[in-house]
């Protein structure tokens, strides 16, 4: 198997939290909720450090 389980679950919490901080901009922008700007801040750092995490795991194989 080419991708292992990590490598998986780091990038599924990769878009996850990147959606979330797309939609605290939306919240930000579009509603005037202007305290969700950090927290799309601490959405894209948590979802770029799982980025990292991927792409170190990304070439290890499953232990089986």
């Amino acid at each position: 198997m080419r991708h292992n389980l990590i490598y998986i679950n780091d990038m599924i919490w990769t878009f996850i939290f990147e959606g979330l901080a797309f939609a605290c901009l939306f919240g930000a922008i579009a509603k005037g909720a202007w305290w969700h700007i950090g927290t799309a801040v601490i959405c894209t750092a948590v979802a770029f450090a799982h980025l990292k995490d991927a792409i170190v795991n990304e070439g290890e194989e499953d232990l089986e």
